[in-house]
This record gives C-alpha cells, sequence and structure tokens, in this order.
C-alpha cells in the first residue's frame, strides 16, 4: 500500500512516502495522479527553482548523485506556473509578519525625517 503514495521528485530523485490523506490531497491539487507523478519535486528543490536557481543548480546544490530524467523547459514551466499563487500568499503573508514585528509605532524622529524628505 506504501508505493500507492509513493512520490519521486523529478529534481532530486528522493522518494517520499506519504500518508493516503495528503496524497489525495496532493492528487486532488494536481488534478490527476499522473500529472502529479510527472510534476512532483520536494520542498527543497522547489524553494531553489522559485528562487531562480536552473534544474541544473538545484540539482548541483543539493547534491544530487543518482540518475534523474532530464527536465523540458515546458515542463519546468509548467510547474513554476503552479507554483505562482503559492509565492503571492507567502510574500503577503511575509509582509503582515514584518508589519507585526515592526509594529505600528514609529520613531519621532524617524516620522520627523520621512516628513521632511518630501519637502
Amino acid at each position: 500500500m506504501a508505493n500507492d503514495t509513493k512520490l519521486v521528485c523529478i529534481i532530486t530523485g528522493k522518494a517520499l512516502v506519504c500518508a493516503k490523506d495528503y496524497y489525495d490531497k496532493k492528487v486532488k491539487a494536481a488534478n490527476s495522479e499522473d500529472k502529479l507523478k510527472r510534476t512532483y519535486v520536494c520542498r527543497d528543490a522547489k524553494k531553489l527553482l522559485k528562487r531562480g536557481y536552473s534544474v541544473d543548480e538545484c540539482r548541483s546544490m543539493l547534491n544530487v548523485t543518482t540518475d534523474v530524467q532530464e527536465i523540458s523547459k515546458e515542463l519546468l514551466a509548467e510547474i513554476l506556473e503552479a507554483e505562482k499563487i503559492t509565492d503571492k500568499r507567502r510574500i503577503l503573508s511575509d509582509f503582515d509578519t514584518i508589519l507585526s514585528i515592526a509594529g505600528a509605532g514609529t520613531d519621532p524622529e524617524v516620522k520627523e525625517f520621512i516628513d521632511n524628505l518630501g519637502t
């Protein structure tokens, strides 16, 4: 049964055996089991791809030593396109976190300096 929920990263070749519920959630998000298995990228590789590294650079940085398939530019574009919505949510979430850490108040001297920039 565990083999039914095994995903293999197309960048690193690392396998992930996941719980059935999690696997079903991933299948639903990908719209099909075939597409999920064809486009699955592990978290570490996905982070590097989002930062703009190429597939070869990701493999080098993650010390991939196994033989893995070549990734077409079309497939890579499809994977990155699917991640754009997630990126926007994360950026907004990070911005909200920064605001909450910084607080709503500003040092009076800094506020005066900022106000004087416009004059």
